[in-house]
């Protein structure tokens, strides 16, 4: 065979190798992007996912601390509050959750004070709209206990703003009152959390 062809073979032969390793380079190429684009793919539906069942679970949350009241009107709301208030539950974490069903917030704060009550009365009730009334509570307050009690007989008037919801009627406001709680309820929560003395001090004035 004449040199000139062979060596013409040896080019042709060249460029066919090259032009192989050129395809197997863009095959690997594009498979490369496609296992790319499918990882990123695979990991937006994850975070997709978590983020659905995180939303779920915030929700489900929510429904969880937000007890429905199954009260009919916003007087008995109020009252319903003021009962509870009065039993003492407001003072522990173990009763507190009582409450939930008739108030709009979900927590509060630790109380360093409260006020010592003979009794309540609802004596007031102004019907804003169909969803929102004013309750108007006078409460007759015996004292202010904190580290002691001191005696202060006093009316105080409270009024609840109370609103329809899709949960039932809900106490909006005030939402920060110190707890109203009754003598005997008290002082058995006293004697409960070793306040024996100060316990003895507000049962004298119970049994007057």
């Amino acid at each position: 065979m004449p040199a000139a062809a062979k060596a013409s073979r040896k080019a042709r032969s060249r460029k066919s190798t090259m032009s192989k390793g050129s395809l197997k380079a863009e095959e690997y190429s594009r498979i490369e992007v496609l296992r790319k684009v499918i990882m990123k793919t695979h990991i937006a539906a994850v975070i997709l996912i978590i983020v659905v069942l995180a939303a779920g679970a915030c929700t489900s949350g929510r429904r969880e601390r937000i007890p429905r009241n199954t009260l009919v009107t916003a007087e008995e709301t109020v009252k319903a509050f003021c009962d509870l208030d009065g039993e003492g539950v407001r003072l522990t974490s173990a009763t507190w959750s009582r409450i939930l069903p008739y108030i709009a917030w979900t927590e509060e704060a630790g109380w360093d004070r409260i006020a010592v009550i003979e009794g309540y009365r609802l004596v007031n009730t102004e019907n804003r709209s169909e969803r929102l009334a004013r309750i108007t509570v006078e409460y007759e307050v015996a004292g202010n206990l904190s580290q002691d009690y001191m005696a202060v007989k006093k009316k105080e008037i409270v009024i609840f703003t109370v609103q329809k919801t899709g949960e039932g009627w809900k106490i909006k406001d005030p939402d920060f009152m110190l707890p109203h709680v009754l003598i005997q309820p008290l002082v058995r929560h006293l004697r409960e959390t070793k306040r024996l003395e100060v316990a003895e001090k507000i049962h004298s004035i119970g049994t007057r």
